[in-house]
């Protein structure tokens, strides 16, 4: 049984740090929100900011990034904000913010997993009594 509780996590979070992307190459900056827009298509929603922020070089740009967004709740950032984002120093304009990270997307599914191996395991115990 406990063989195939490890097998089962390995298999499950073994593939993350195939997913994981090399940021040895970017650059972190502060931005400024100046709008954001929320969009919903049928069960999923998303939201996206409108930042300017300063390049390494003093160049301001402007450039859209993903925020965290919870379907009931909106999102927790305003107009007017700052929030930490990162940058290529070849193409500056393409955005990275904490909302990307593997976690923020795929968060709840893993608690989901979670809760029915859980809830698995223990039906397979009461099974066997």
């Amino acid at each position: 049984m406990k063989v195939y509780l490890f097998l089962l996590f390995f298999i499950i979070f073994g593939p993350i740090n195939l997913l994981a992307q090399d940021e040895s190459n970017l650059i972190e900056t502060t931005a400024t929100i100046t709008n954001i827009e929320t969009s919903i298509s049928g069960r999923r929603s998303s939201a996206m900011a409108t930042v300017t922020y300063s390049t390494q070089n003093g160049e301001q740009l402007t450039s859209k990034v993903r925020i965290l967004h919870l379907p009931l709740l909106g999102t927790f950032k305003n107009v007017g904000d700052t929030l930490k984002v990162k940058y290529e120093a070849n193409n500056p304009y393409l955005l990275k913010s904490s909302a990307d990270s593997f976690l923020a997307n795929y968060g709840l599914y893993l608690l989901i997993a979670l809760a029915l191996l859980l809830g698995i395991k223990r039906f397979w115990k009461k099974r066997s009594i």
